[in-house]
């Protein structure tokens, strides 16, 4: 299938197989990101669940440029995710994920605005040899600039959308952090070069819990359904229609007898 075609089949005319196809093909980066981000699997669960239960609802309140293609679908899927992730560093815990108002999240104020400053790292930090506890021990800021601009796949454009910053500052930043990410890995012979080609091959072979992809297809059936439903009785009715206006006509030719 064209990724084209794909794109118009799920966002435009929303058959059902088309759009669990889009929103699998992006599971497995929008669950990675999640994880790195939240350092828990239920919490990357429940993000990807928050993504995947909002995205239709919200997609059409989107004045997103890219949103014409599915690179861009994508990306407005993780950054969903990624909401809900800062949410939960503002000891956001919803009780109901699918409540539909539920699309201004929390963000805790180190995740917005932030300074070039606020990303400074532990002198301590680099010393495990564990990828995942590496990237754990960042801070949450410098732990997000990482993960969204290398395996999340964030500009720098977006990634100033997402923090509220100047364009400017978002280069600064990012090169600021590459710098003390080489430097507290030299010691043992690693690079921030090094960190991304990791992570991006601990996502390529990242397994996507089973939850994800079930609520995935449950919330399509919940979303399609209800459409199936009124077209199936559109069409009942219209055969209805058909129906009595054939007897109608055979009546007037007299056809038709009682």
């Amino acid at each position: 299938m064209k990724k084209k075609d794909l794109y118009t089949r799920a966002c435009y005319a929303h058959q059902p197989e088309a759009m669990v196809e889009l929103c699998t093909r992006c599971s497995q980066q929008v669950y990675y990101v999640s994880l790195l981000l939240t350092g828990q699997e239920h919490e990357a669960v429940t993000a990807a669940r928050y993504a995947y239960g909002h995205l239709w609802e919200l997609e059409t309140a989107c004045e997103d440029d890219d949103m014409d293609t599915l690179e861009g679908y994508y990306h407005f899927v993780l950054d969903l995710a990624v909401r809900y992730c800062k949410a939960v560093y503002a000891d956001f815990h919803p009780q109901n994920l699918d409540d539909p108002f539920l699309s201004d999240l929390p963000v805790p104020p180190f995740l917005d605005r932030p300074q070039v400053e606020d990303l400074a790292l532990p002198e301590t930090w680099g010393a495990s040899d564990d990828l995942f506890s590496l990237v754990q021990d960042l801070p949450p800021l410098p732990r997000f600039f990482l993960v969204m601009s290398t395996v999340g796949g964030y500009t720098k454009y977006q990634l100033a959308q997402s923090f509220h910053m100047e364009l400017d500052d978002v280069e600064v930043a990012l090169d600021a952090l590459q710098h003390q990410l080489d430097q507290c890995l030299a010691p043992s012979q690693r690079s921030y070069q090094w960190l991304v080609d990791a992570l991006n091959t601990e996502k390529a072979q990242t397994t996507v819990p089973p939850a994800v992809h079930a609520h995935i297809q449950q919330h399509t059936r919940d979303l399609t359904e209800p459409a199936k439903q009124h077209q199936r009785r559109q069409a009942i009715g219209a055969i209805v229609v058909f129906i009595i206006v054939v007897l109608g006509c055979l009546w007037e030719l007299g056809i038709l007898h009682l």
